[in-house]
């Protein structure tokens, strides 16, 4: 950051700093650096004039700014914690990496308030935002300081950001075996991994925090996208729909969900309420197989492949769409498919057989097979032969 005595300015030249690109006055600089609103930072400065100071203890200090010491602390963790580190490379998640490209994340020890670190005013703080809570073994023998418990010990930790890019909520994933996996801090607020740009003009959205960061780790797998994730198959908030409300030239949404009931049920879900906020846009989703998601299939096959399956993305179709077709209504679940009438085979000119209809194996991509009958269209997506003692394919079915 530089001074500038003659204009009484500043400017940040980190690229990681939310104030990058801006000049800032004294009262911008207040306001930046204590994460306060601009009447408090008024207020601070009509202090300092006056010989006044007015310091605020930290539990004065807005949610944003405890949540931001606070996930300092978690960030310096990460690279001391072995299991942390043990957990990401088992998801194929590079930490440094994810820091290069402006992806922090930390790890929540549960000793921020331990020995010389306690801070007194912070862990108030913390009780009033609901991250630490007394504990019942109540105080310490010989110090007789009060015992805390640390909500999200033993977890991942990931910002959430706000409409101005300060963090406003946390998310905690349990990195051990056992139950509960996904812990958000109370009062959740905030998007990760931040609210999309308003120039966003093609948004991907994921089911969940860990399946957007394994698409942001990559630049071929998120080039050209804002990523935003989802709070699991009933996590599109209200913030979420403001957000993407708010988007002028957005013109396509992907969803990018997982491969079960859940997550295709999920999918029509977010598809009805994102064409209600933007009936204009157009609506994609990627088929991924049973039992899959994003994270799994990084593990398996590497970025690479999800960079395809983005590429083939397909128009999203509703059930109601697509129990429609033929001019009627039907249950889509429990239509039949009609089986394709059989005729002459002939060899096309791409020597690839076809019948004297014109339809027929279409095999151009090795990634997307495809066979054209007369009444529905059969194609094979995302096929990878490379593991012949588990194969796995997604079928997907259209009906003329």
């Amino acid at each position: 950051m530089q001074v500038y005595y003659k204009t009484q300015t500043a400017y940040c030249f980190s690229g990681n700093c939310s104030t990058h690109g801006k000049s800032l006055d004294v009262i911008d600089f207040v306001m930046h650096k204590e994460g306060c609103t601009k009447h408090e930072a008024l207020e601070k400065c009509k202090a300092m004039i006056s010989g006044e100071l007015l310091t605020k203890p930290m539990n004065e200090l807005p949610r944003s700014a405890v949540l931001q010491k606070v996930f300092t602390y978690f960030s310096n963790a990460v690279s001391m914690t072995k299991s942390a580190q043990g957990y990401l490379v088992s998801r194929k998640l590079d930490y440094k990496q994810l820091v290069t490209r402006g992806l922090t994340l930390g790890y929540n020890s549960g000793q921020m308030h331990q020995g010389k670190r306690r801070d007194e005013f912070l862990i108030k703080s913390c009780v009033e935002i609901g991250l630490m809570s007394p504990s019942v073994n109540g105080r310490r023998p010989k110090s007789g300081a009060q015992q805390y418990q640390v909500f999200g010990r033993g977890c991942l930790a990931f910002a959430l950001r706000g409409s101005t890019n300060k963090i406003e909520g946390l998310y905690f994933r349990n990195i051990s075996e056992g139950a509960g996996r996904h812990y958000y801090l109370r009062d959740r607020r905030g998007l990760y991994p931040k609210y999309p740009a308003a120039s966003t003009e093609k948004l991907l959205i994921t089911e969940s925090i860990i399946d957007a960061v394994s698409l942001l780790q990559s630049e071929q797998t998120a080039i050209g996208w804002e990523v935003l994730a989802l709070y699991g198959t009933n996590g599109f908030t209200q913030e979420h729909a403001a957000a993407v409300a708010g988007l002028a030239e957005l013109n396509e949404v992907c969803l990018f969900l997982n491969g079960d009931a859940a997550g295709r049920k999920a999918t029509e879900i977010v598809a009805e309420k994102i064409r209600a906020l933007k009936p204009g846009v157009s609506i994609s989703s990627v088929s991924v197989a049973e039992g899959d998601d994003c994270n799994s299939l990084l593990v398996k096959q590497g970025a690479e492949l999800l960079a395809h399956m983005i590429e083939e993305r397909v128009t999203f179709s509703s059930s109601s769409e697509a129990a429609q077709r033929d001019g009627k209504e039907v249950e889509e679940t429990n239509r039949p498919l009609r089986a394709a009438t059989a005729a002459p085979v002939s060899r096309g000119s791409n020597g690839y057989a076809q019948d004297r209809r014109g339809d027929g194996l279409d095999v151009a991509n090795t990634y997307d097979i495809g066979y054209h009958a007369k009444s529905s269209e059969l194609r094979v997506k995302g096929l990878k032969m490379d593991q012949l003692d588990s194969l796995k394919v997604t079928l997907q079915i259209r009906l003329a």
